[in-house]
């Protein structure tokens, strides 16, 4: 008799197989490459040709950090990554279990525009705040 793979795992494999699964996987395995093996640290155009930091500065430097294991150098190049960070395990858990139930196998998933518009406001605070010298804090800093 053979043996049948439960629902879930199926789905989960089905999943993770998708070509924008895939693509995904093969861009931050780039990343992990170019930053992580090489070193090499991708300059931010936004920060060569104004001399701010925008909202992405240090992100490079920050994975760097957290391959050497140094948690909090990694939270001093960009603090604002690690708040981000439980939202996206959120909306990643929340999409996956919304695909394991979903019996009629789409794979599509709107995250609401409420998130997009406060996750936009977010962003241009934080790059603000960011070059202002009272927050001077939240700029990328070696340690």
């Amino acid at each position: 008799m053979a043996h049948k793979t439960p629902k879930t795992l199926r789905k989960l494999v089905e999943l993770f197989l998708q070509p924008r699964s895939i693509t995904l996987a093969l861009v931050a395995l780039g990343f992990v490459v170019t930053v992580g093996i090489l070193g090499y640290k991708i300059p931010c155009p936004f920060y060569e040709l104004t001399g701010w930091h925008c909202p992405g500065c240090g992100i490079s430097r920050l994975f760097l950090a957290l391959f050497d294991i140094n948690f909090y150098q990694a939270f001093r190049w960009n603090p604002f990554v690690f708040i981000l960070l439980p939202f996206a395990i959120f909306l990643l858990l929340d999409y996956v279990l919304k695909y394991i139930a979903d019996s009629q196998n789409s794979l599509y998933y709107k995250i609401p525009s409420g998130f997009w518009t406060g996750l936009l406001v977010a962003v241009i605070v934080y790059g603000i705040l960011r070059n202002l010298p009272a927050f001077a804090f939240l700029a990328p800093t070696a340690i």
